[in-house]
């Protein structure tokens, strides 16, 4: 990590973190509920690290929408930040505060998960996305691990992204075309570059930026200069959130 306002993160201290949440069993359905991308990143990563699929979920729709969802794909848990709690108050499944964790992860020694630890997957679910229910109740699809790799790697190559570039990430990950601004360039090693956290759509007013163990914070730069430079030693797998103070 450096000290200046904008810090590159690399695939260890991602995976450390997605390696170090407390997480859920192999087929367990697991909604995420995030407005920092930072925590929304992890989320992705620590789910399918067990095995589990995950639920994107956007802060901005209704509570009554979100219960919906959980209810409908039957997610039985929730990662979550504590300012976003309330929006879960409809529902009945259990709720994971990342932030309120920190103690624990910083505890934790963050080595690979071992074969028992990750558990066999049941079945080859990856994620389930909903639609925004704008016209009726959302409808979820079912996207599974051999799809979305295929599209991943067939994706890369069309779009020729390479370990040079630098990707802007900015919708939710609640809407499916956040898979190609995520999953392709990390597939790339290329670097992604995220839309500032710390506002919450949903409430339409600034909110504490949460802080990770080491005290680094989860804000992102979205300036359209870093996006457009590269780097000038680009390694793959580089895999990067840009974040700072």
């Amino acid at each position: 990590m450096s000290s200046s306002p904008t810090t590159n993160w690399t695939h260890w201290p991602t995976d450390w973190r997605a390696t170090c949440w407390p997480k859920a069993a192999p087929g367990d359905r697991v909604g995420l509920l995030f407005d920092q991308p930072v925590y929304a990143y992890i989320g992705m990563l620590a789910v399918v690290k067990v095995n589990a699929a995950y639920v994107p979920l956007d802060a901005a729709i209704p509570a009554d929408r979100i219960s919906y969802i959980l209810r409908d794909a039957e997610a039985g848990l929730v990662l979550s930040l504590s300012h976003l709690r309330d929006r879960l108050q409809e529902s009945s499944a259990a709720v994971l505060c990342l932030d309120q964790a920190a103690a624990e992860v910083a505890s934790r020694d963050g080595g690979r998960l071992t074969d028992l630890e990750q558990g066999e997957p049941p079945d080859d679910l990856c994620y389930i996305v909903y639609t925004s229910g704008s016209t009726g109740r959302p409808k979820g699809v079912a996207i599974n691990h051999a799809s979305i790799c295929n599209f991943v790697r067939v994706a890369a190559e069309v779009c020729g992204i390479t370990p040079q570039d630098r990707v802007y990430q900015g919708p939710t990950i609640a809407f499916d075309f956040s898979v190609e601004e995520t999953w392709i360039p990390w597939a790339s090693g290329a670097t992604v570059v995220s839309k500032p956290g710390g506002f919450s759509s949903c409430r339409g007013r600034h909110v504490p930026k949460p802080s990770f163990p080491d005290g680094t914070s989860p804000a992102v730069t979205s300036s359209m200069s870093t996006v457009r430079r590269r780097p000038r030693s680009p390694r793959r797998g580089q895999c990067c959130i840009r974040t700072g103070p």
